[in-house]
């Protein structure tokens, strides 16, 4: 295992390079060569991805540093497909986008047009992402509390739950947007999408809840981020696609996606201002 130190461009300080033990710890000490606040450090390893993160500068402190370990437990291209949205983006991966903050939950109890949704749809929808949220995301969201009330804009603290009428032919059950941050919301079918005598399929309330908290759609068969999870009726999605809960590789990667903090990119790289405790 090795490590290197650099600083923020444009300081020209060369960098620092050291090897670890057996067991992976390491001591570095480095002339101080400029007024930066922070620097960045590289842990590398074979069969392991290769970690970017910031600490502080300046001081002697202890740096944990985890990698993830390429195994049977960890792909690099499935978790590129559900945490950075390789399905649809042909090799750009996006930024991790996960939930910073416990949220409330707010449920819309009108549609665009005001009529009002059954209230069996509502409460079906706040058991089940109150009983799926620690699922998907790595046991880290918290729900705090639940509101219900008119058709609202997300606003900052909550997780946001609407409702559309989809056309016919789009085959909709669901849509989120603003993934993870701090008011991610979802769209979800006010009228269609039954399934197994639910009012509203509890794998779309899944499915949707886990876009909200970052996860994208995967090509798997049998996931509950599969692409076609959010087409109604359900034939279109296959065999035993009712109420369809997250495997137990989509919630190990959701682990390691929450391991992570928000505006990590490709392939493990902290932004600037995560700086490690």
């Amino acid at each position: 295992m090795s490590l290197a130190v650099s600083f923020p461009f444009p300081e020209a300080v060369p960098t620092a390079t050291t090897t670890t033990d057996a067991n992976g710890y390491f001591s570095l000490t480095y002339q101080r060569q400029t007024s930066a606040q922070y620097m960045r450090i590289t842990v590398s390893a074979p069969g392991h991805v290769t970690r970017s993160a910031v600490v502080e500068a300046g001081k002697t402190r202890e740096a944990n540093v985890d990698l993830f370990r390429e195994d049977a437990s960890f792909h690099l291209t499935d978790f590129r497909m559900i945490a950075r949205g390789g399905v649809f983006t042909y090799g750009v991966y996006r930024p991790l986008a996960r939930v910073t903050r416990p949220l409330t939950l707010y449920v819309a109890t009108n549609d665009p047009q005001g009529r009002q949704v059954e209230a069996r749809r509502i409460d079906l929808v706040i058991d089940t992402v109150l009983a799926s949220a620690a699922s998907l995301s790595g046991g880290t969201v918290s729900i705090t509390g639940v509101e219900r009330g008119p058709l609202r804009a997300g606003q900052s603290g909550y997780l946001t739950i609407q409702w559309s009428t989809f056309s016919p032919t789009s085959g909709l059950c669901v849509t989120s947007w603003s993934p993870g941050g701090d008011k991610p919301e979802v769209s979800l079918a006010s009228t269609e999408c039954r399934c197994g005598g639910y009012d509203i399929d509890p794998g779309i309330v899944r499915h949707g809840l886990a876009n909200a908290l970052g996860l994208y759609d995967t090509s798997f068969s049998g996931d509950l981020m599969q692409s076609n999870m959010v087409a109604d009726p359900p034939r279109w999605r296959g065999q035993n696609s009712c109420d369809r809960k997250p495997t137990l590789a989509e919630q190990r990667y959701a682990r390691y996606l929450y391991a992570r903090p928000h505006g990590n990119t490709d392939p493990d790289n902290d932004p600037p201002l995560a700086v490690l405790p």
